[in-house]
This record gives structure tokens, C-alpha cells and sequence, in this order.
């Protein structure tokens, strides 16, 4: 790998650049391409949720029951825990809520 990709600052640029393109998910392949990308790439793709969803489910499947409406007017998705919450369900719920800047409880996910 090139030197200059070892510069933070460098690959955050890159990762703000590929968000604006029009091309969907440029950031989360950047985020997939290389290690070095990873953090910078998830700073962009957290930063701003429409909802705590996401977060959500990235705690373990066997913890959380997901019901979708079948509505198609108004989507709805209930979130229920199937049992008690472990520390280690939260591990990488920690990890990506760092990279979360702003959330909005009322918008759809």
C-alpha cells in the first residue's frame, strides 16, 4: 500500500468524497476494500442515523426478534429481546455507536 494512505486525515477525505458520489454504497465498499479504510469509512457511514435501528441490530441475532409490517403504506419494524442482555451483547454495539453523531428518534429506518 501507498505511504500517503497511511495519513488518517487523508482516507477520512477520501471517505467524505465517495459519500457524495452518486454511486450507492462507494463508502461501504471503501470500508470492505482494506483495513486502513475501515474506521475512516465507518466514521462516514455512522456519523448520521435515521434512527438507534441500526444500532440495534448489531447486537447478536439470538438476542433480538425483528417483526417487519407488511404494511406498505407505513413501514414498521417491532424489536423485541428474546432474553437477557449479556456485557458481551453490547461489544459491538459500542463499537459502531463511537462513530454516531446524530440520530433522529422519529424518522423511519
Amino acid at each position: 500500500m501507498h505511504r500517503c494512505l497511511e495519513i488518517v486525515e487523508l482516507l477520512e477525505l477520501i471517505c467524505k468524497a465517495a459519500d457524495k458520489m452518486p454511486l450507492q454504497n462507494s463508502v461501504r465498499a471503501l470500508q470492505l476494500t482494506c483495513r486502513m479504510f475501515f474506521i475512516p469509512a465507518s466514521r462516514v457511514l455512522w456519523n448520521v442515523l435515521p434512527s438507534l435501528v441500526p444500532l440495534l441490530l448489531t447486537m447478536p441475532a439470538d438476542l433480538l426478534a425483528v417483526a417487519e409490517s407488511p404494511d406498505v403504506e407505513k413501514y414498521v419494524r417491532a424489536i423485541t429481546f428474546r432474553r437477557n442482555v449479556l456485557d458481551s451483547d453490547w461489544e459491538r454495539f459500542d463499537f459502531y455507536a463511537q462513530f454516531v453523531r446524530e440520530s433522529s428518534s422519529t424518522a423511519s429506518p
